[in-house]
């Protein structure tokens, strides 16, 4: 018996139920509410996380949330 303080050799089991997170790459010059939209909410999530924004919220609002992210982005440019 393996005391929780000590390490094993064994492997650790994924199920075949977990999918392999693909990274997103999003040109957000060309992005729309529609096309954001269509992405996964854990893709939504990982974009808006990566920017420090919310992550609470319908993918709709996340969509929005990324788009006025831009927009604020472009606004510093100016």
């Amino acid at each position: 018996m393996v005391s929780d303080d000590e390490e094993t050799d064994e492997p650790i089991l994924i199920s075949d139920d977990e999918e392999e997170e693909e990274e997103v790459d999003i040109d957000f010059a060309e992005a729309t509410q529609t096309s954001l939209t269509r992405l996964l909410r854990d893709q939504l999530v990982k974009l808006c996380e990566a920017r420090g924004l919310e992550v609470g919220g319908t993918k709709p609002q996340l969509a929005k949330a990324l788009l006025d992210w831009v927009r604020h982005q472009v606004m510093l440019r100016v």
